[in-house]
């Protein structure tokens, strides 16, 4: 089957692969590849909170159109752009997370 040393990407040598390049960059900083860590966790659940109060926010902005102290224009966008920001933020911090793990297993 294929390995590493027959596995040829793009025709170019290896120290030009990205995903080389990246784990050079993280083996040289291991600070730099905490920090990444803790900040991608710290948005993945920061991500995960607002996915959990959707829906009480919704219902708020819904009251608040009710009650005449917003515009239902101006709710809807705050909704859709909360309900689209929220799993976007979690899909790229996870996903962040997961291929700095990739990267350190790969060097």
């Amino acid at each position: 089957m294929f390995s590493r040393s027959n596995l040829v990407l793009f025709n170019y040598p290896p120290s030009q692969h990205v995903l080389y390049l990246l784990t050079q960059s993280l083996a040289v900083s291991p600070v730099l590849s905490d920090f990444t860590a803790l900040a991608s966790a710290a948005l993945a659940i920061v991500g995960m909170v607002l996915q959990w109060r959707y829906p009480w926010y919704r219902m708020t902005l819904e009251e608040r159109v009710k009650d005449g102290a917003m515009t239902e224009l101006r709710a809807r966008a705050r909704i859709k752009f909360y309900k689209h920001f929220a799993p976007i933020l979690t899909l790229f911090s996870l996903s962040i997370l997961l291929g700095l793990v990739v990267c350190l297993n790969w060097g």
